[in-house]
């Protein structure tokens, strides 16, 4: 059986395979202040009914918009923080950092429990062995109204992972390649089992991988121990250890070529964050190359967000916030920040942007017109201290 099989086949109670359609029930339910502010809205206006199963499941983080960019945010917020508290819903965390962050530091996401989230990188939390499966606002109703959902058993595809990335090759180069090699709705639901090498990375790492797996149409993504995965529908070999730095050029996060191939294209911003790169392994990456290479330059203006709370105190006592504050980098709170274009960074008409994050879209970040290059956190150092991209491997060896 596949690690998305056996998990499913214990929490339904019988064994099911892949196209079985099941009814489950999930070990944890996570809604943010979008999704919720949906599932709210479905709950009331449309199925008529206002409450919850089971609200020990219930996780609900404020991450999308913190602190609310606006008067509508605010009040959506204040209003899925009566919805908790007359629900008896206690896992809230405001303004701590992003959901998927959150479940896996919490332990809400943990090896072989099942996760329902409101939010297309839930398979995120496959970095320790969970299985997260990203849904709508008005799944998510349903979830916390009747505790289970219909699910179909996805197909597995194994992406074995052969050594570690050179620096100045990073996990995000891998996952990225990754995308690549799989493309856009190459693995339409269709659940990712990372084998080989992976299981013995950083968890933040690892949760880079699984955090890409998204944006090659994946259910879901997870690490395991299995040096084969048996019943595999499809096998995807990578050689991490020779892996070269690249880039996700605008408009397509499976459009990725070696840094190389775009060197010399002018960079106006670099933002170093999100549910991918945000963490403090990311922050210090980035802060030692960018001061290795002598400060960022002086047209490129830099954004900062770590992934959590937790994260960003591990960067203030290390010092790496100061580092980043004294280079005149913009350092914000915790949260998706300008990820999604909602604030802390929105990009201009002709704004260039590298950012560790995972969509590169039009209008993702901002303006429709503003490029979006994808990379790793050295990769966005090199280019902010640059002010254009530039293959690393010029400038810092390897």
């Amino acid at each position: 059986m596949t690690t998305v099989e056996r998990v499913f086949s214990e929490k339904v109670g019988e064994r099911v395979e892949e196209g079985d359609f099941v009814e489950v029930e999930p070990d944890v339910i996570m809604i943010h202040d979008g999704s919720g502010a949906t599932a709210l809205r479905v709950m009331r206006d449309e199925l008529g009914v206002e409450r919850v199963e089971d609200p020990d499941k219930v996780v609900l983080v404020f991450d999308h918009s913190v602190p609310p960019s606006s008067v509508e945010a605010a009040d959506r917020q204040n209003e899925l923080l009566r919805f908790a508290e007359e629900h008896g819903i206690s896992k809230v965390h405001v303004d701590e950092g992003v959901c998927h962050q959150i479940l896996v530091e919490k332990g809400y996401a943990s090896g072989g429990r099942l996760v329902f989230g409101g939010d297309s990188h839930t398979p995120t939390c496959g970095a320790v062995g969970a299985v997260g499966i990203g849904f709508g606002g008005t799944d998510m109703a349903f979830a916390m109204v009747y505790g289970e959902l219909w699910v179909r058993v996805p197909p597995t595809i194994e992406v074995r992972i052969v050594g570690r990335p050179r620096f100045p090759s990073t996990a995000k180069d891998v996952a990225l390649r990754m995308v690549s090699e799989i493309g856009a709705g190459g693995a339409e639901y269709r659940a990712l089992e990372f084998t080989g090498s992976v299981s013995g990375w950083e968890l933040g790492d690892r949760m880079t991988l699984c955090n890409l797996a998204t944006e090659v149409g994946a259910k879901t993504a997870v690490v395991s121990g299995e040096e084969v995965v048996e019943g595999a529908e499809r096998r995807v070999e990578i050689d991490a250890r020779h892996v070269e730095p690249c880039v996700s050029r605008p408009g397509r996060v499976d459009d990725v070529v070696p840094v190389s191939e775009v060197e010399g294209v002018e960079v106006t911003r670099v933002f170093v964050g999100s549910c991918t790169n945000g963490r403090y392994e990311d922050m210090a990456l980035f802060a030692g190359v960018l001061e290795e290479m002598g400060g960022p330059c002086e047209h490129v203006r830099i954004v900062v967000v770590p992934a959590s709370r937790t994260e960003l105190l591990k960067a203030v006592k290390d010092g790496v916030v100061e580092r980043l504050v004294r280079m005149g980098v913009l350092v914000c709170p915790p949260g998706c920040g300008p990820c999604l274009g909602e604030h802390m960074g929105v990009l201009g008409r002709d704004d260039v942007c590298v950012a560790t994050s995972n969509r590169n879209f039009p209008g993702r970040m901002g303006h429709r017109d503003a490029e979006i290059y994808l990379a790793s956190p050295v990769t966005a150092a090199v280019a902010a201290a640059e002010g254009e991209l530039k293959d690393p491997r010029d400038v810092l060896g390897g």
